[in-house]
């Protein structure tokens, strides 16, 4: 198992993942799509 990571930051990674993989994929859209999730939190 990771040892050094608790489960808030495997989430973080695993969030922070996802918006990078967003970003490749649409560029501009997915930076504003970003926006409004976190609008929702």
């Amino acid at each position: 198992m990771l040892s050094g990571l608790n489960q808030e930051q495997i989430a973080n990674f695993n969030s922070n993942r996802q918006l990078w993989v967003l970003r490749s994929l649409y560029g501009y859209k997915g930076h504003v799509l970003e926006e409004k999730i976190m609008l929702l939190f």
